[in-house]
């Protein structure tokens, strides 16, 4: 809990979340929202939303500060956030870093020295032949 309150009481208390109840944190975030899309009063689940939000963009902005100032001030650190697996999530759902791409999927077991079509990337910025 942030020590708003007690001008003594350190503003971050040392506690952490382990990585595994961090990703229990998210599946019960994830399971809420899923419930909150299933609520029948269209005016409490409006109500709901808006709030979700709104704290999305009050952190949002908050954290794109942060970035701000990081990067105006100690860009050598940024590389060194993403290797913190809560603070990749975060930046990554809140957009401050590329999605990673994903994985192909595995090669299927052959003798055969061809690659499959499925496992080829076509360049999007290649123009086609005419039809």
């Amino acid at each position: 809990m942030l020590g708003y309150f007690n001008p003594q009481a350190p503003m971050i208390e040392e506690q952490q979340l382990t990585p595994q109840d961090y990703n229990q944190l998210v599946l019960r975030l994830n399971d809420m929202i899923k419930a909150c899309e299933q609520i029948s009063d269209p005016r409490l689940k409006e109500d709901i939303f808006d709030l979700l939000k709104a704290l999305d963009v009050m952190h949002r902005e908050a954290l794109r500060r942060i970035i701000v100032v990081i990067e105006n001030h100690a860009p050598q650190i940024i590389p060194l956030l993403a290797q913190d697996a809560v603070i990749e999530t975060i930046l990554l759902l809140y957009e401050f870093m590329p999605q990673p791409a994903p994985e192909p999927p595995p090669m299927p077991a052959s003798n055969s020295p061809f690659i499959p079509l499925s496992h080829v990337k076509l360049n999007p910025l290649l123009k086609t032949a005419p039809d």
